[in-house]
């Protein structure tokens, strides 16, 4: 009888102990299974909620291409975005497209207008943004400052760099009187190099 009890307990101990080994791995597991089910969720989501802060943290331009393009309109694109993008998404050039002189690898800026002219238009083929009847004129927003200051009657240098650092801070101008904000341009100066820009 002791005998027979020994072994029940024996074997009691040794149930109780392979129930307590079985139930550590079997929590090992479902632990790791949580684990791994999240990852593999992050994985397949992208991370939905950290996805739409990283895509929120770029930043975007507006850009009217019109001309000889298939849909002509207002495009969003990246801040980086080049003229053959923002071509692509208007559905490419049409078959009247002059594009000799389009400088297709050209960044694009915030409010910018892509002109792309017909091939029966004469004259020299016009840049992005700078329209065949402007084409004489300086754009004051895309100018560089070399190019102010070599083309504008009396903008030296330390002006030119003014008018650029303007609207890098403070955008593009709206219209050509928009440049007397700019300090050191004031009614007579801008008199006088009033015929010689453009938007």
């Amino acid at each position: 009888m002791l005998n027979l009890d020994k072994r029940y307990l024996v074997v009691g101990i040794l149930f109780i102990g392979l129930s307590f080994f079985i139930g550590l791995k079997y929590a090992e597991h479902q632990n790791n299974f949580k684990i791994q089910e999240t990852t593999d969720l992050v994985a397949i989501s992208g991370d939905t909620e950290n996805n739409s802060t990283v895509q929120e943290s770029f930043n975007t331009i507006q850009v009217y291409v019109t001309g000889e393009v298939v849909n002509p309109g207002v495009y969003v694109l990246n801040e980086d975005a080049r003229v053959h993008e923002a071509v692509d998404m208007a559905g490419g050039l049409s078959s009247e497209a002059q594009d000799k002189n389009l400088n297709m690898a050209a960044k694009l800026r915030d409010g910018e207008t892509l002109y792309v002219p017909s091939i029966n238009e004469t004259g020299p083929s016009v840049a992005p943004s700078v329209s065949a009847a402007a084409n004489s004129r300086v754009n004051i927003n895309t100018a560089s400052a070399a190019e102010l200051e070599q083309k504008l009657d009396g903008i030296g240098p330390s002006l030119a760099q003014r008018i650029v650092e303007y609207r890098d801070n403070q955008g593009f101008f709206k219209k050509v009187e928009d440049l007397k904000k700019v300090s050191g341009i004031g009614d007579k100066k801008f008199e006088a190099i009033k015929e010689q820009i453009d938007v």
